[in-house]
């Protein structure tokens, strides 16, 4: 009897504990918030600063579904970078981070500069513009990249594929990389339909008055070199396929003496798929794949004297061999090359 009445209190001890362990997990759930949605991200930030207490510059935020982590600048010593954790109930103690040459050159903004308010607007927009299967956020992260501009990176996970996407300060999604998904398996550039939404995006992101010195369509991209804003004697070079815009790492290259740069409302980059048909008929090469269609304007002799003119250069190649046809403004035939 005693027995059972042990037995009993050490049931009833056991259920009330699973009842406290559990009720506990339900709290701590409930207190670690997803910081991809509503103010999380913006209280979890004020958190950090409240904790710092101290004027400070971020190096870098890396935001998880249930995880916030900002490295930064240790207050009053440029030289170290801290780490510290908000996981929704407290911020951890600063952890000291050792730096290699890489991520000890990496520029620094004030923390008053980063608005944390618009993670919910960027994770929505990158899912948007994705538009992969399954698509989700998995991750934040905000730092520096090429040219010393901040902004933030954004990896997505879908159910079969993955994809990331770019937002600037503001939150806006300056572009997109699809190269693992189906859809960039799939993608040609050279249709009507997608040479159509390329000049347009071409004429929207360097405005009428830009110049080219080369245009040139392959597969699955559009290469461009454009004369630099500020120094016309160079030139950037530009990628559009289906990721969107990538602009070259490469500093300014010097503009090529050649060539005599053109203005896009001078073509119609739709003439391609007519010049692709004729030079491959004109090669006798109706199953060629065309390699490249470039676009120039140059001096036929290279004379100061001489009026330039706007050339069409499609390469077609057959197994190891290439040819090409050239075309002028009218796409009339200039000259064939063949091996």
């Amino acid at each position: 009897m005693k027995n059972l009445s042990v037995n009993k209190i050490f049931t009833v001890a056991l259920f009330a504990l699973l009842l406290i362990v559990s009720g506990c997990r339900m709290i701590l759930r409930q207190m670690k918030p997803d910081f991809f949605k509503g103010n999380s991200a913006f209280t979890a930030a004020l958190a950090v600063k409240s904790k710092v207490g101290f004027p400070f510059k971020v190096q870098q935020v890396e935001i998880n579904e249930n995880t916030f982590t900002m490295k930064i600048e240790t207050p009053g010593n440029s030289q170290n970078i801290d780490e510290y954790t908000y996981i929704g109930y407290f911020v951890s103690d600063p952890k000291p981070i050792q730096l290699n040459g890489n991520t000890r050159t990496l520029d620094r903004l004030p923390f008053e500069e980063i608005d944390f308010t618009v993670v919910p607007q960027i994770v929505k927009n990158a899912l948007d513009k994705t538009q992969i299967e399954g698509g989700k956020v998995t991750k934040l992260t905000f730092m520096t990249y090429a040219g010393n501009k901040f902004g933030w990176d954004v990896d997505i996970q879908g159910t079969r594929e993955t994809a990331s996407a770019r937002a600037n300060l503001k939150g806006e999604i300056i572009s997109v990389n699809l190269s693992q998904t189906n859809c960039a398996a799939n993608y040609k550039v050279l249709n009507e339909a997608e040479l159509a939404n390329a000049a347009a995006s071409i004429k929207a992101q360097f405005g009428e008055n830009a110049r080219f010195e080369q245009i040139a369509i392959r597969e699955k991209a559009i290469d461009l070199k454009v004369l630099n804003s500020e120094n016309p004697k160079k030139t950037d070079l530009y990628s559009f396929g289906i990721s969107g815009w990538r602009k070259s790492p490469l500093p300014p290259m010097p503009a090529n003496p050649i060539f005599e740069p053109f203005p896009l409302v001078s073509i119609n980059l739709t003439d391609a798929l007519v010049l692709a048909l004729k030079a491959k008929q004109r090669l006798d090469l109706p199953n060629g794949q065309i390699s490249f269609i470039s676009i120039e304007q140059r001096r036929a002799f290279a004379k100061a004297d001489e009026i330039p003119q706007l050339i069409w250069t499609v390469s077609v190649t057959r197994g190891t061999n290439s040819e090409t046809v050239s075309y002028d403004t009218q796409l009339n035939e200039v000259s064939v090359d063949k091996n």
